[in-house]
């Protein structure tokens, strides 16, 4: 028994050293490990700080994005809107132009009808015609209509010295002196007649 009890000190004392050279390299493990676990969790801590920091950025960008596409839209509203500005402008003055080309125009067509060759040359002219129209075109056109209406009052005229010349010559022939008194004032009643038809 005496074996039996050293055995079992022996044993004992196995056992403890057997436990403390496990305690110790437990220990030094745990040191080990927690470190390498602190360096796993920097790495992972920092990789998450990366992957927050990439994500912030990201966000930023795309409301950067956002915020420049906004910009360009109103900065395409504003130039739409200062071209629209611009082509209204641009009509009431062409309009304005006009209006006072149109009162110009008017003015010296009354003037030019105020006399009397005025009144026969400009009769059926209007506004518009003078101001489309080049004003020696229109001047040659109108000297041209004048001389044409004057070469038909020389020809209605002329037929109307005819008729009253056959017709003189027909009372000569067949009239006596008192019907050819009478004849001869009414044809000075149908000579004014005819002038002012």
């Amino acid at each position: 028994m005496e074996k039996a009890i050293i055995q079992l000190r022996d044993d004992e004392e196995i056992r403890k050293a057997a436990l403390a050279k496990n305690f110790n390299h437990y220990i030094k493990q745990s040191k080990k490990q927690s470190s390498i676990l602190q360096v796993r969790r920097e790495v992972i801590e920092g990789r998450i700080e990366a992957c927050e920091q990439e994500e912030n950025e990201r966000v930023e960008k795309i409301r950067k994005k956002k915020i420049d596409q906004i910009e360009k839209k109103r900065a395409q509203e504003l130039k739409k809107q200062k071209e629209i500005q611009a082509m209204d402008e641009a009509k009431r003055k062409e309009e304005e132009d006009s209006a006072a080309r149109k009162q110009q125009a008017q003015e010296k067509l009354d003037s030019f009808k105020k006399t009397d060759l005025g009144k026969k040359l400009f009769e059926n002219l209007t506004v518009e015609m003078i101001l489309d129209r080049n004003m020696e075109e229109l001047f040659d056109e109108r000297v041209e209509m004048l001389r044409k209406s004057k070469r038909e009052d020389k020809e209605k005229l002329r037929k109307q010295e005819r008729n009253v010349s056959f017709l003189i010559i027909f009372l000569n022939i067949f009239s006596t002196e008192k019907t050819r008194e009478k004849l001869v004032l009414k044809l000075l009643l149908f000579e004014i007649f005819l002038y002012f038809v």
